[in-house]
């Protein structure tokens, strides 16, 4: 059976012997020996690197391919594949070279490869020394081509990633999931660290977050449909999951959860919880006005909400008519601010509301005929609700047969549990019921305490905080700044969504310090989760551009 020989075992070492292999094969040679270099070097998959692309296009022939010449292309393909790691088992031969010429070390490095049938890697989850730090490998063969600077990643691998970011929801692109109308625009430069971001370049930011939220147990496919929650108790073996803490680098097994997520054809998880409008009684259908519209929670703070207004409702207590930023709507930016408001609140998850402060009066009056019925008492560093029931309850002084009255039996049943009831009698007919209860006066007033009056007040924050609806401290300047009270926000804060994942390298390098806690949500995260898509409050004229902002973790 005939023989067949292979170019680069007869010419190149013909060449070699008799020291013409420089002379020859060198930028600006035309011919048939450039020509079977190229046809080498395709086989090894440097085609990527012979070839031109302008932006947004499909790889075309140079000229090196139509003409045989060895020119710019030709010189980029020698120098990166010279500069190529290890494919497989054969012996590391990284040679550091400007590529304008075929020297001894890169012929025997290409004769090695074409005996063993070696190859690059084409694509980058394949690579398994795919390393995109901010260190090396900063600009593909693409970004090369659109003048980013010389090529250093091999291929296309920056661009393929951009566009796979881009297609599962994280970079810049149009769909009507995240209703972008910005079409994705990968240029193969590897870019971090960018401060006012608003078209999302950053990659080492898109891969950390990427990272971050494939650790949640949420999953959610490319035509918007939810699947069902993972289960945190089973041992995580999915492909879609990066199990390590959340780096930024783009690495061989990163890159393998990142192609699993578009294989399996996933997307950045959106419009999770569905925004309910709130309701006054909580069982009707009289809708609770906020600022621009209904008011309205997210589906879990909304669940815990109505469990607490039913119960509240229920015992007599009163929420309001009008809860102020429920959500607080994202389109007018940081403006906010000017008016005394956080731009990181949690009005804007939609976990947040202001109950209504129309029933409280700042010395401490109390006129249920004209809805002036809370009482704010003053309770360590924040202020509790209390709210004059009504109709007031008959109370006795010793429990009687409760089967016909379901207040008594609510009331009874704590005293039996020694539970404490979500409210107050201030008339002492048993010792653990103390009288006064003192009302926090405004400044109006002094600042002084007053006692309320005698009568059955419904304790509004105890029934809203057993339900998960907290309150939050006053601010310091409370005498010198109205908005410093804050007796009226509630918010809702769930868990952070996350897998079990590897500690992090240092104890000082993560959000929380204890090793064991998952990477804690972000502010973009939680308006993400009711259908935000984070380039909608970078591009704002007064929003939010900086990583910073929405990687803020709410307080």
């Amino acid at each position: 059976m005939p023989t067949t020989t292979c170019w680069c075992d007869v010419r190149l070492s013909e060449l070699l012997q008799q020291r013409k292999l420089e002379s020859l094969l060198k930028e600006g040679a035309l011919g048939d020996d450039v020509r079977a270099l190229q046809e080498h070097l395709v086989r090894f998959n440097f085609d990527l690197e012979l070839m031109k692309t302008v932006r947004g296009a499909e790889p075309t022939q140079s000229d090196d391919l139509k003409l045989s010449k060895w020119g710019k292309y030709t010189t980029r393909a020698v120098r990166m594949f010279a500069l190529h790691p290890a494919v497989g088992s054969e012996p590391e031969k990284v040679i550091t070279a400007d590529g304008n010429k075929l020297t001894q070390a890169i012929a025997e490095k290409l004769r090695g490869w074409c005996q063993s049938g070696t190859s690059s890697p084409k694509n980058y989850w394949e690579f398994s020394q795919l390393k995109l730090d901010g260190k090396a490998q900063l600009v593909d063969a693409y970004g090369d081509d659109l003048g980013h600077g010389q090529q250093s990643a091999w291929h296309h691998h920056i661009r393929q990633i951009q566009e796979d970011l881009a297609r599962i929801g994280f970079g810049v692109h149009s769909d009507a999931i995240c209703d972008l109308k910005v079409q994705a625009m990968p240029n193969g430069k590897y870019v971090s660290g960018v401060k006012n971001d608003k078209q999302l370049t950053d990659l080492a930011y898109l891969v950390r977050k990427f990272q971050r939220q494939s650790q949640w147990l949420w999953r959610m496919k490319a035509d918007g449909t939810h699947l069902k929650d993972a289960d945190p108790k089973v041992k995580v073996d999915d492909s879609t999951i990066y199990k390590q803490w959340p780096n930024g680098t783009m690495d061989q097994e990163t890159a393998l959860v990142l192609r699993a997520w578009v294989d399996q054809g996933l997307h950045m998880v959106l419009k999770k919880f569905e925004l309910k409008e709130l309701h006054w009684p909580p069982d009707s259908t009289a809708i609770i006005p906020s600022e621009g519209g209904p008011a309205r929670l997210r589906q879990d703070a909304y669940e815990a909400w109505l469990a607490a207004a039913r119960l509240i409702h229920q015992n007599g207590g009163f929420l309001g008519k009008a809860f102020a930023s429920s959500p607080r709507g994202y389109k007018g930016g940081k403006q906010s601010q000017s008016r005394g408001n956080s731009a990181f609140s949690w009005h804007y998850s939609a976990l947040g509301i202001d109950v209504d402060q129309a029933p409280s009066s700042w010395d401490g009056t109390i006129n249920p005929t004209r809805g002036v019925r809370f009482v704010i008492e003053e309770d360590g560093d924040k202020f509790r609700i209390w709210c004059h029931a009504a109709p007031q309850p008959p109370v006795p002084e010793n429990p009687v047969d409760d089967r016909k009255d379901p207040y008594l039996q609510y009331r009874n049943r704590n005293i039996a549990t020694k539970s404490v009831p979500p409210g107050r009698l201030l008339k002492a007919t048993e010792p653990s019921e103390p009288n006064p209860l003192f009302h926090q006066c405004g400044k109006q007033a002094g600042f002084i305490k007053v006692a309320a009056p005698a009568a059955w007040y419904v304790d509004v924050t105890r029934i809203l905080e057993d339900h998960g609806m907290m309150r939050v401290r006053r601010h310091a300047d409370w005498k010198t700044n109205d908005k410093a009270w804050e007796w009226w926000h509630y918010q809702y804060q769930p868990a952070p969504p996350s897998m079990k994942l590897a500690p992090p390298p240092h104890p000082s390098k993560p959000p929380d310090p204890t090793n064991s806690a998952p990477p804690a949500l972000t502010f973009g995260d939680y308006l993400q989760l009711y259908g935000v898509h984070e380039h909608k409050l970078r591009v704002l004229g007064d929003g939010w551009p900086d990583h910073s902002d929405i990687e803020r973790i709410p307080r």
